[in-house]
């Protein structure tokens, strides 16, 4: 069975700025498109990290998350996980019909600011499966500034957060990787050529090769600026050095990524659409991405409707959005794959008809896989998350939960690769009236190199939303406070010491 998953990811340095007015967090996602994705990828550098907002932090979601929680919320999305890192922010929203599909979800960091002790710069990651594919987002802020050193520098982290991260990078037999964020990388003006000088307006004899060190910053912005007012982006990267990492195969090996069509995202003066005069612009703020086991669209895969293929459509800077020194920038992509999910452990609940405040209540669900009978286990850290379905933006929001194995009444196999499970749950569970929805999640930690710990989650089933209501004796308890009430108000004493 054919499954189209499309994705939008978005990077942002933020600049340490509140988040805006919804209208434009709309516009960075491109939610006014007549076509919304499956998944939204948001990826944040410079997020308010002050002490006492990092404390905050840990207790509720981050404002920026918040406000793009409840902005997509309204579009029918969920929050599957968010990874910060001081600073550093990624988040992956999902529309609900995909989070049954949702399984091995994990998450990871590496910092490499101040050698490794401090995040303020590295890389955040998260990873999860859908229809058999993984698919892998990290989002990385780099060290900054001009220069080899600083270059050096940025390939060194990158190297750094691959070996740390390996994990996340591994070697699956379908799998998409995004490496998207502020990088940082720079435009090499020392060696521009004679020729590059020519086109920004600069006269001069000197042949190719030559150091132009000498040059002042004046004169190496007005290059670059020139280079941008014609629209000369090719031009530019070849000078890039980014470009020159993955060309020379220093760095970013396999990845791939569209030529930027767009003028570069930094620095700007704050809040302006004016370059600042005290840096060199640079294409600092990037979208690569790379593919195991799935090929590159083109005109073959296209016409190969059995192709597993990835296609991307849109690389693009959002130049309307002025806040802070960057603009955000975007991607779209369209990944084709062979759905294999009906293949894996499922969890298909019965409809829920009737829950009762007050009273235990029973439900029935099928643990469902191809495979062999042996499968068909519940693990200790099987649970049911409950959410009220009016509010449900996360897989975190849970109102109350219930590990599978304290409310099993009664577990059988009735099939060959099916099992049907009844679960009593307690009267107190769940306090007032209202819809909810349940999730059956499975979780598990895993040791990895002996040192790290690695906690995995798997969405195995969601329930059709059902109606929580009043118990009969609640209801008739409040008739009756009601009619005495009234009684009272209606009875007229004869004396006047009432």
């Amino acid at each position: 069975m054919e499954e189209q998953i499309s994705l939008y990811i978005l990077t942002w340095n933020v600049s340490v700025n509140d988040p805006p007015d919804e209208e434009t967090l709309k516009r960075s996602l491109g939610l006014d498109s007549s076509e919304l994705p499956d998944l939204f990828i948001i990826g944040l550098q410079e997020v308010s990290s002050n002490p006492v907002d990092m404390v905050a932090n840990t207790i509720h979601e981050d404002p920026w998350t918040q406000a793009y929680m409840d902005l997509l919320m309204k579009y029918g999305y969920v929050k599957v996980r968010t990874k910060k890192l001081v600073g550093i922010s990624l988040n992956v929203f999902s529309l609900r019909k995909h989070v049954p599909k949702l399984r091995h979800i994990k998450e990871d960091h590496f910092k490499t600011g101040v050698g490794g002790y401090w995040g303020n710069k590295g890389a955040v990651g998260i990873k999860m499966e859908i229809g058999g594919c993984s698919f892998v987002f990290l989002n990385a802020h780099q060290a900054a500034h001009e220069g080899t050193y600083y270059f050096e520098k940025r390939l060194s982290e990158y190297k750094s957060i691959t070996e740390r991260l390996d994990y996340l990078l591994d070697k699956s037999s379908k799998s998409v990787t995004f490496w998207f964020g502020d990088l940082n990388y720079r435009f090499i003006v020392e060696d521009t050529n004679e020729r590059a000088l020519s086109e920004a307006g600069r006269s001069t004899d000197v042949s190719n090769g030559v150091d132009t060190s000498a040059f002042s910053q004046k004169d190496r912005f007005k290059m670059i600026l020139s280079h941008i007012a014609k629209r000369n982006f090719s031009g530019l990267l070849q000078i890039d050095e980014l470009h020159k990492a993955y060309a020379s195969g220093k760095a970013y090996e396999g990845f791939i990524e569209k030529q930027p069509n767009f003028a570069p995202t930094f620095k700007y003066a704050k809040n302006c659409d004016v370059y600042d005069e005290k840096r060199i612009p640079a294409w600092t703020d990037r979208i690569l991405y790379k593919t195991q086991g799935i090929s590159y669209c083109d005109s073959d895969a296209k016409s190969n409707k059995t192709s597993q293929c990835i296609c991307q459509s849109d690389y693009d800077s959002i130049t309307s959005i002025a806040l802070g020194d960057h603009r955000p920038v975007f991607s779209r992509f369209n990944v084709r794959l062979k759905d294999t999910s009906h293949c894996e452990l499922s969890v298909a609940f019965d409809e829920i008809e009737d829950w009762t405040l007050g009273i235990s209540n029973t439900v029935t669900c099928s643990m469902i896989t191809n495979g062999c009978d042996q499968n068909l286990r519940i693990l200790g850290n099987d649970w049911i998350g409950i959410f009220k379905e009016d509010v449900f933006s996360c897989l975190n929001n849970y109102v109350t939960y219930a590990y599978v194995n304290d409310s099993l009444v009664d577990e059988r196999v009735v099939e060959r690769g099916k099992k049907r499970i009844e679960l009593k749950f307690l009267d107190s569970l769940i306090c007032s009236p209202g819809r909810y929805i349940m999730i059956y999640f499975r979780s598990s930690i895993v040791l990895h190199d002996n040192f790290r710990i690695e906690r995995v989650k798997d969405v195995l089933g969601v329930s059709d939303p059902f109606v929580v209501r009043n118990s009969r004796d609640q209801l008739l308890s409040r008739k009756t406070l009601k009619f005495v009430h009234c009684s009272i108000l209606l009875y007229k004493p004869k004396n006047n010491y009432w």
